[in-house]
């Protein structure tokens, strides 16, 4: 599957998926479905033995800030 927001990559039987949405990795509802996806990619990979969520992007990791699947109050 070809992923827009994530980065997929195995080294060392890591399998290492980064969130890759710029400006601060902002989850959307495309952003979200993704991330089970791969999630399942790699636990049916049997090169695969340990799973790393990181970010793609320099000083953020996930934000909800900007999001449209978070609920606004307040």
């Amino acid at each position: 599957m070809d992923y827009k927001y994530l980065n997929l990559r195995i080294e060392n039987r890591v399998g290492w998926i980064e969130y890759n949405r710029p400006p601060i990795n902002a989850f959307n509802w495309e952003m979200l479905r993704e991330v089970p996806a791969a999630l399942e990619e790699f636990l049916q990979n049997q090169h695969v033995r340990v799973i790393v969520f990181a970010s793609a992007i320099e000083k953020y990791f996930s934000t909800d800030r900007g999001s449209s699947i978070a609920p606004r109050c307040c």
